[in-house]
């Protein structure tokens, strides 16, 4: 497997970049492959931008590496040796920066499809309890609640949020789901439950969805937390929604007969 990673570096003057960055490359070979090439055919996989000078002895470079490794072993070795860089300080590294990583991009784009998910089971739900409660207005369900929808107005009329299959909640950031508790005309103890579980199921979800977002890292601990809240909050909303479905199915019943 082949993966190419862009960094951005600032160091030394007085560092040979080409040299260091080599040395680092097979220590974090070393790591993951029982046989890592030979010093000479690490070099190939390097490739370094012309510096631009700046003050007080320090350039910044603009550098690519060519890792190649097997599947499993692949994020373990761009994080051995991107730890190596950016630790250096000692060595004359005073900033790095990594930028495309197309292993990063997979990982984010897993869980994306993942967020996806949540996210559209999250606004089922909340479509429910809101259109029932409010009855016909489809399109201004949110105006009792302390929550304002984040996208600006005019981007968000009923005209356009009819034509795109759309409601308030399609407008809202992760973090406002956990605020919606807090409306008087939702009287039913099963609307009110579920919204106020919420308050304590959406934190590592929203902070994960972020890391998504914004195409940064997503550190250990949020993935963590994450895993285990995800299960907890598609849990209790498939129990809500199977419970309204089971509702709704006896008062069909009863009807008929």
């Amino acid at each position: 497997m082949i993966v190419k990673v862009d960094y951005l570096v600032a160091c030394s003057i007085k560092i040979n970049l080409m040299e260091f960055l080599t040395e680092l490359l097979e220590d974090a070979l070393d790591a993951v492959d029982n046989e890592p090439p030979e010093e000479e055919d690490l070099k190939q996989w390097i490739d370094i931008r012309s510096p631009k000078r700046q003050r007080n002895g320090c350039q910044i470079y603009r550098f690519s590496v060519t890792f190649n490794s097997a599947g499993e072993q692949m994020e373990v070795l761009i994080q051995k040796f991107s730890d190596s860089v950016a630790g250096s300080a000692e060595e004359g590294i005073k900033h790095l920066l990594k930028l495309n990583d197309p292993q990063l991009q997979r990982t984010l784009r897993a869980y994306g499809k993942e967020i996806f998910k949540i996210e559209m089971k999250l606004r089922e739900a909340l479509s429910l309890i809101f259109v029932d409660t409010y009855g016909k207005d489809f399109y201004n369900l949110l105006h009792e609640t302390n929550v304002t929808p984040v996208t600006p107005p005019p981007q968000r009329t009923p005209k356009r949020m009819n034509e795109s299959y759309e409601n308030e909640f399609f407008h809202l950031q992760f973090r406002q789901y956990k605020k919606l508790n807090d409306c008087n005309p939702i009287i039913e103890k099963e609307y009110i439950d579920f919204l106020a579980s919420l308050r304590g199921q959406v934190k590592w979800i929203e902070k994960l969805r972020n890391c998504v977002a914004h195409n940064r890292s997503i550190p250990e601990d949020i993935i963590t937390n994450y895993k285990t809240e995800k299960v907890t909050l598609l849990e209790g909303i498939n129990a809500f929604l199977k419970k309204q479905e089971k509702s709704k199915v006896n008062n069909k019943t009863k009807t008929r007969n």
